[in-house]
């Protein structure tokens, strides 16, 4: 991510922490953030982690958020993280300086705005997801737009390393693989293995 790539705001995909606000300093641009995403900040309790108050991070609050605020009355959540809030109107402005974390429920109302000229999409979850229909559609709706998506590819997976300290350190009785490509290598990696299909129901 350079300044000078793109006139328009930048928006990244599923990316949180440390790296993408260093990414977006170097851009010298802005963090926006959601409601949920501050809130799971905030949780960590980590004063490492960007938070909402931080000067480089800014609130942006799309409009299923603030009619749920309403709704649910959680003002008292808005209220602790709205010191750099961005409102709908500004949005278009802030825009060239700005990196959002995007969800594709933001779509239409990017689009209302008027705040999708000269931006650029940073996709850093596994490229796999793009041919699935919510990738086709996000895929169709960027192209729709003129928006150029670039994959990054980062992982928030454990490494085979990282899984054997994991499960040596449970001990467990049985170890049963799931959501991975290849089951069948954990047999090779790990002790009292077994084996079981999506869907299927088994003892314990």
């Amino acid at each position: 991510m350079r300044g000078s790539a793109g006139t328009g705001i930048t928006v990244h995909l599923r990316a949180i922490g440390v790296s993408i606000l260093r990414a977006a300093k170097r851009a010298k641009r802005r963090l926006l953030i959601d409601l949920y995403t501050a809130l799971v900040l905030e949780a960590t309790g980590n004063p490492g982690i960007p938070q909402s108050d931080w000067e480089q991070v800014a609130l942006f609050l799309p409009k299923y958020q603030r009619d749920k605020v309403i709704y649910r009355k959680w003002y008292d959540l808005l209220d602790r993280h709205k010191r750099h809030r961005v409102f709908p109107d500004a949005l278009a402005r802030v825009a060239p300086g700005s990196v959002l974390l995007f969800r594709e429920r933001h779509q239409v109302q990017l689009e209302a705005l008027q705040a999708l000229g000269g931006a650029q999409i940073f996709y850093s979850m596994w490229e796999g997801y793009l041919k699935k229909d919510s990738g086709l559609a996000l895929r169709a709706w960027a192209e729709g737009h003129g928006i150029p998506l670039q994959c990054l590819h980062t992982s928030g997976h454990a490494s085979p390393a990282d899984l054997k300290r994991f499960v040596t350190a449970m001990n467990p009785e049985a170890l049963v693989p799931v959501h991975t490509f290849q089951p069948e290598r954990y047999g090779d990696l790990f002790p009292r293995v077994e084996m079981h299909g999506d869907g299927e129901w088994w003892e314990v």
